[in-house]
């Protein structure tokens, strides 16, 4: 049985023999959909500094047409990097590793990730709406979104080989770390003053530039 690998990514083929093309494109796929979600993120930060800082009066102007450029490009920028972690996500999920307990070759399920963030976020929606009195908003959906995404694409690498278990379970932690400041900062936003309140929402943003920015360091 012959055996190659790249970027750590060791699968076993439908020939039986281990093979690169779908691991090494799966991982270079999530790290570039990390690139496209840190340069989202970096813009939408510049655009939220623009139009909603404390006292910010941007009414016309090259000012104006910068921000809203901004946040077009990182709208664009934002689908792209989803899209293209997704596929991303697709091509390891269909690359089957070894189960040392089982002795056979298998794949890992992204069903449950979905079916999990769908749960979450009813969840959430349910509970800081009801219970909690806060207008639900899309800051929450974009913030089960990412998380899910995010486990889902670290479950693949890991699952793959292109991620050690030890990052893995690292990054796992900050993204829990991240999921309770992130609803933290959605549950306090309309409390707050107006700058603690701006400081509050570039929160999120810096988190998804700093996390991205980490997960690309460790795929290049």
């Amino acid at each position: 049985m012959g055996q190659t690998a790249i970027d750590g990514v060791e699968g076993l083929n439908s020939a039986g023999e281990f093979g690169e093309i779908d691991g090494f494109t799966g991982s270079r796929q999530l790290m570039w959909g990390h690139v496209l979600l840190l340069v989202c993120a970096v813009l939408y930060l510049i655009w939220w500094c623009i139009f909603f800082r404390p006292n910010a009066q941007v009414k016309g102007g090259a000012l104006r047409v910068f921000g809203i450029a901004c946040i077009l490009v990182a709208a664009v920028a934002g689908i792209a990097g989803v899209v293209l972690e997704c596929f991303g996500i697709s091509k390891l999920s269909a690359l089957p590793t070894l189960s040392a307990a089982a002795g056979r070759a298998r794949s890992v399920w992204i069903w449950p990730f979905a079916v999990g963030g769908v749960a979450a976020y009813v969840i959430l929606a349910v509970l800081t709406s009801r219970l909690l009195q806060r207008p639900i908003t899309t800051e929450l959906l974009l913030i089960v979104m990412w998380i899910t995404l995010e486990l889902c694409a670290l479950t693949m690498l890991h699952s793959s080989g292109a991620l050690g278990a030890t990052a893995a379970i690292v990054l796992a932690i900050i993204l829990l770390i991240l999921l309770i400041a992130d609803m933290a900062c959605y549950l306090a936003y309309y409390h707050l003053p107006p700058m603690p309140a701006f400081v509050d929402g570039t929160a999120p943003l810096i988190a998804v530039a700093v996390f991205s920015a980490i997960v690309v360091a460790l795929l290049v």
